[in-house]
């Protein structure tokens, strides 16, 4: 489908965002080359979740990356954006808006709910496929435009050193390594958040 434009019926719109012009333009050009280049379809693993929202003017929004392995996964997601909402509600002193989406995330922790209205608005557990392209040559390897940040390994390492945010050997004991306060902190949130959904299981 070529038409882009606000006349394309919402049923069939999926809004995501897309990276800043050029590089935009760039990934576009690239989609269409690959397209000739590698024109087969394989399926390229089982099926991903995400979660989306209904926009006021037609169509949906991705509001994350599609990478959940099972559907449980983007509920607590949404749980998540939901609370997130309340938090930035009583900031604002909306207390009906703040109740509203706490209510809603609380429900998420007991129930396996895929759709939620919330503040007027649909939110949806979404499913998506995963396919591999290709063509004469094979499969259709990296894009120019695709999103790769990390550098190698060793590379990564040595930029983490020279910056202070990894001390201590390692190469020779990784328990040894000191990690920055950042990287203690997430761990420290993912532990409370395992130990979250742990007591939530237990009491079921």
């Amino acid at each position: 489908m070529s038409d882009h434009s606000e006349r394309v019926p919402g049923y069939r719109q999926i809004r995501m965002a897309a990276p800043d012009a050029p590089v935009a333009a760039l990934a576009d050009e690239e989609t269409w080359r690959a397209r000739d280049a590698y024109p087969g379809i394989l399926g390229g693993g089982g099926p991903v979740f995400g979660v989306a929202r209904e926009r006021e003017e037609g169509g949906w929004e991705v509001l994350t990356r599609f990478g959940d392995p099972a559907p449980q996964e983007s509920r607590d997601t949404m749980a998540a954006l939901f609370r997130r909402a309340a938090r930035d509600a009583e900031a604002a002193g909306d207390e009906a808006a703040r109740d509203e989406c706490l209510a809603a995330a609380g429900r998420l922790d007991w129930e396996a709910v895929d759709e939620m209205t919330v503040r007027g608005v649909r939110h949806r557990v979404v499913r998506a496929e995963q396919f591999i392209r290709t063509g004469p040559d094979g499969p259709e390897p990296p894009r120019p435009s695709d999103h790769d940040p990390q550098p190698p390994v060793k590379v990564h390492d040595q930029q983490l050193r020279e910056q202070g945010l990894v001390t201590g050997d390692d190469e020779e004991d990784g328990e040894d390594a000191e990690t920055c306060p950042e990287v203690r902190e997430m761990m420290a949130l993912a532990e409370k958040e395992r130990e979250r959904r742990r007591r939530i299981e237990e009491a079921g």
